[in-house]
């Protein structure tokens, strides 16, 4: 809205009586529009000349067309802006509930199998605990990762390990982790599957000390 034009408007003033007004011997408002909504005007006045130069009114039309557009270019951004953040905090959100949801089944299988004596059993309840903790890890890195859409795979690694070593009673002294991962980043669809595979792995070659030391 121009300023002439914008401290009259609510009075319902008229062209003539802002002209009488303001001292002025020419006024044109433009309105600035967009998809033929109006959203503001510019004004141009001269005290000088009876009439504005054309002109001067096709430039000022030309800037209001791009006035417009740049406004509602600019609105069209900051709502896109806003509903980017709001489905950010509820992707967030969503990972922050799946992470905490497993984490009880972890719990619960954790308290079942202290009451498990049979050694098959109690490997297939650590099996699957530790398959709940690796989907479990995906969620908790995706929600403290600035980007959501992917996780770095080598770091996904190193934290699934050390929770094997962890479930396993494994001393980081008695067993030395190497790792070479290509620093990759992965989808959640993609993480969690290849996660799974050396995780299997980890699995089997922990099952393995674990009966030689019974061996022993």
């Amino acid at each position: 809205m121009g300023f002439i034009g914008s401290q009259y408007r609510k009075l319902g003033v008229s062209l003539d009586e802002i002209k009488e007004l303001e001292g002025l011997r020419a006024i044109v408002i433009i309105p600035v529009s967009h998809d033929g909504q109006v959203i503001a005007c510019l004004n141009i006045a001269s005290h000088t000349q009876d009439e504005v130069p054309s002109f001067a009114c096709n430039s000022l039309e030309t800037i209001a067309t791009q006035i417009g557009c740049a406004i509602v270019r600019i609105t069209a951004d900051e709502q896109l802006k806003r509903a980017l953040k709001e489905k950010e905090v509820l992707l967030k959100e969503i990972h922050h509930r799946v992470k905490n949801n497993m984490q009880v089944i972890a719990s619960l299988l954790r308290l079942q199998s202290r009451h498990i004596t049979n050694k098959e059993a109690l490997a297939l309840f650590k099996n699957c605990l530790s398959r709940v903790n690796s989907m479990a890890l995906v969620h908790e890195t995706l929600y403290q990762s600035q980007d959501m859409s992917r996780i770095d795979f080598n770091e996904y690694i190193q934290g699934l390990t050390v929770q094997l070593f962890d479930l396993y009673n494994v001393r980081q002294a008695a067993i030395k982790l190497e790792t070479k991962i290509n620093d990759v980043s992965l989808d959640v669809n993609t993480a969690t599957p290849c996660g799974l595979i050396p995780m299997s792995l980890s699995l089997i070659l922990l099952s393995m000390r674990s009966l030689k030391a019974r061996e022993v």
